[in-house]
């Protein structure tokens, strides 16, 4: 039989709690998602009564446009093979 010393008790029982709490904080998985899992999406096309606000974003900038448009209309060009942007080995 072990004797316990009174000033131990309360430090073993904080470490019994503590390790117990994170066994739970281990094991849960709070976005463990089945890989099989499928969301049934609902589109609900009801008119929303006038005095309920939207909520839509407003317009985007014309600068965003502008950088789109480049984007999709210019193709990716070749990058020379001096300026590549690997690093390259020190001699």
């Amino acid at each position: 039989m072990v004797a316990l010393v009174p000033g131990l008790v309360y430090p073993i029982i904080s470490l019994v709690q503590w390790s117990e709490t994170s066994k739970l904080i281990l094991e849960w998985d709070p976005w463990g998602v089945p890989d099989d899992y499928e969301c049934e999406v609902i589109e609900n096309d009801a008119p929303i009564p006038k005095h309920v606000p939207q909520h839509r974003p407003g317009p985007l900038p014309v600068e965003f446009y502008n950088t789109l448009e480049a984007v999709t209309s210019h193709p990716e060009k070749d990058t020379p093979a001096g300026t590549s942007s690997e690093s390259q080995p020190k001699e």
